[in-house]
């Protein structure tokens, strides 16, 4: 049975709240981004450049700005210290594993450092969470 990854939202949104990085690159960004691992859906509210929410949802009923996410294995990948080549970003795990980046590309480009800059504080706060 495959293992299950579950995004650690308090830590996230802590660790996103306590980012000089973050905040620089999120300044004036309001939008919702729906993650997807897998089956699980997650939306994270940004506005004016802060976290207001970030929590899992039991369905994709909700209206986002920006969809991002792929499979369960591809996750595991990402968000591993260390990730293999392609895995490093969002970006190239949709071109070579599978991954969705959607909805409003020019948002999404316009604010891609923010974006990058929620994976490094997920990878961050999932690799604490398994130690």
């Amino acid at each position: 049975m495959e293992a299950l990854v579950t995004l650690p939202v308090d830590a996230i949104r802590k660790g996103l709240a306590t980012d000089p990085e973050w905040g620089l690159a999120a300044r004036y960004w309001s939008a919702d981004i729906r993650f997807f691992v897998g089956a699980d859906n997650y939306v994270l509210r940004v506005e004016d450049g802060r976290v207001a929410a970030f929590e899992q949802r039991p369905d994709a009923s909700f209206a986002w700005t920006i969809l991002i996410g792929g499979p369960v294995d591809a996750w595991r990948e990402l968000l591993k210290e260390v990730p293999r080549p392609y895995y490093q970003d969002f970006l190239p795990a949709q071109v070579f594993h599978g991954f969705t980046c959607g909805g409003d590309l020019e948002a999404l480009y316009a604010y891609y450092a923010a974006i990058s800059r929620i994976l490094v504080v997920m990878r961050r706060c999932a690799v604490q969470a398994r130690s």
